[in-house]
């Protein structure tokens, strides 16, 4: 590469995903001593229970979750230990190969990670105990979606700044573009976030879509829309010749109506959850990021104003999957929902 005028490299090492497989010597880091927990390398997913019951369910007591989720944590640790060694080599690696000073650098990861927290709203929406840390299960709080993001300019350029404000994976490429002085996407939603390298101060006031995956009916709220399958496994489907796996074309429409929604600013959050009904009805809750972090409280019926501004920004992204598989949809009604917040110790149920 040294030779060369441009290249591009890109490396993705999935180190720190579920389900936290921790090899040794990382998995002696966080650990506690003897005797260990059931988990000491891996989540400890019970799949024979999974297909059988059709559902997440643990072969565990209660006694023993507290030991889990804090081992969960340890697993996580350990792998951004790992991750963090194996960025550190491949940075040395470029300084040696005199690559550094001149290369524009960008780390990333595509979400975040819901650790346990006993403060998390779907302890308190649903009577389904919390199982596991995983991503896309649902849209409270920020943890899946705080996602890391360093840039390194060429030559080091407004190095060791911090940008406070909102920002989004969709900025990447648009600041690629525009560190290389190469002109913009045409069609790109998201925005160069070179403005404010060069000055922290500055403030677009973007707003962050954001969608659960493929989730769990346990993790929906009361009368929420249901899959049209009756478990995930039957979503899918494995090709005979390529042995790729596939989604089944005549449920994604189904399933793309049935994600929880949301989008966020510096300020709000509102949350959009498909619900049962022809037309398809969501109902919306609205939450204080500031003070509310973990979507607790909703603010619905006593900020109308906050409500109708972030309903009209997050409806163009229910609009465009509405038309795109056929569907009518309109908001439902609003009602107040406001949770205590519990100082259940870890691993209870409130």
């Amino acid at each position: 590469m040294k030779g060369e005028k441009k290249f591009f490299l890109a490396a993705h090492t999935c180190i720190g995903h579920a389900p936290y497989c921790v090899c040794y010597p990382y998995s002696t880091y966080f650990s506690p001593p003897p005797p260990t927990p059931p988990n000491r390398f891996t989540f400890r997913w019970p799949f024979d229970r999974v297909l059988s019951e059709k559902e997440f369910t643990r072969r565990t007591s209660v006694r023993e979750w507290p030991l889990l989720f804090s081992q969960e944590i340890n697993l996580y640790d350990a792998l951004l230990r790992e991750s963090d060694e194996w960025l550190g080599a491949i940075l040395q690696t470029i300084r040696r190969l005199d690559l550094y000073d001149n290369s524009l650098i960008i780390i990333l990861s595509d979400h975040g990670e819901d650790l346990y927290r006993k403060d998390l709203a779907y302890r308190y929406l649903t009577d389904y105990p919390y199982l596991t840390s995983n991503h896309g299960f649902h849209v409270w709080g920020d943890d899946s979606y705080r996602a890391l993001l360093a840039i390194k300019l060429p030559q080091s350029k407004n190095g060791g700044r911090r940008v406070a404000s909102l920002v989004r994976s969709i900025d990447v490429a648009p600041t690629v573009l525009d560190a290389l002085g190469l002109p913009p996407l045409a069609e790109a939603e998201g925005i160069s976030l070179l403005p404010q390298i060069k000055d922290p101060e500055i403030d677009p006031h973007l707003s962050a879509y954001s969608e659960a995956g493929l989730s769990l009916k346990s993790w929906f709220v009361e009368g929420h829309r249901p899959y049209p399958f009756e478990h995930w496994v039957l979503f899918q489907y494995v090709d005979p010749e390529s042995l790729h796996i596939y989604r089944k074309e005549e449920y994604m429409g189904g399933f793309v109506m049935t994600k929880d929604r949301a989008l966020r600013d510096s300020r709000w959050k509102i949350i959009a959850y498909p619900m049962e009904g022809e037309p398809l009805p969501f109902k919306t809750t609205l939450h204080d990021v500031e003070r509310d972090p973990t979507n607790l409280i909703d603010l619905a019926s006593s900020e109308p104003a906050a409500l109708a501004e972030m309903r009209s920004r997050l409806a163009p992204f229910i609009g465009a999957d509405a038309q795109a598989y056929g569907f009518e949809w309109y908001w439902q009604a609003t009602t107040t929902r406001t949770i205590e917040a519990t100082s259940a110790p870890l691993g209870q149920q409130p």
